[in-house]
């Protein structure tokens, strides 16, 4: 969940193409955690629940691998270098 929160804050045309790949087209799932436990009990319980697919407002879903010929982990490199070059 923290990686989409990123990407859609970036809001960039890299992060939202790499949110797009790697959430819609290779169909990683997102999962948010909820614990549920009381200060009493030894063990906790959780639940997992699914999130939605990534798409920015007015987005429709494609398939846009074979259209930037790169790959998922490419994608990822020039996601992660584009961060952290915007942080300097």
């Amino acid at each position: 969940m923290k990686l989409r929160q990123c990407l859609r804050d970036l809001n960039t045309t890299t992060a939202n193409t790499v949110g797009t790949i790697f959430f819609n087209v290779a169909r990683v799932t997102c999962f948010t955690y909820n614990k549920t436990c009381h200060h009493t009990q030894q063990r906790c319980g959780g639940r997992f629940h699914g999130m939605p697919p990534y798409f920015q407002k007015g987005e429709r879903p494609t398939d846009i691998t074979h259209e930037i010929g790169l790959t998922l982990a490419e994608l990822v490199n020039v996601f992660l270098r584009e961060s952290y070059l915007s942080r300097k």
